[in-house]
């Protein structure tokens, strides 16, 4: 069984942003806390030209997690 995360990668890598970005917030619905989900998501919403909502995700990690690398 794939996971969430992993489904939502190979959604993103096959080029269907819009699909990889709803399974991430599906995801991220049912645990918030989840950083690689929530850049994942960004990253999503990067391609589909959401700058604004990237953006803000990817603040969130950073408030949440300063000392990722």
């Amino acid at each position: 069984m794939q996971t969430s995360f992993d489904e939502a990668l190979a959604t993103l890598k096959g080029g269907d942003a819009d699909r990889a970005a709803d399974l991430c917030s599906d995801a991220l619905k049912s645990n918030p806390s989840d950083g690689k989900m929530r850049v994942l998501l960004a990253t999503a919403q990067i391609r589909q030209g959401q700058f604004e909502a990237a953006e803000t995700n990817l603040r969130e990690v950073l408030r949440r997690w300063p000392d990722i690398p």
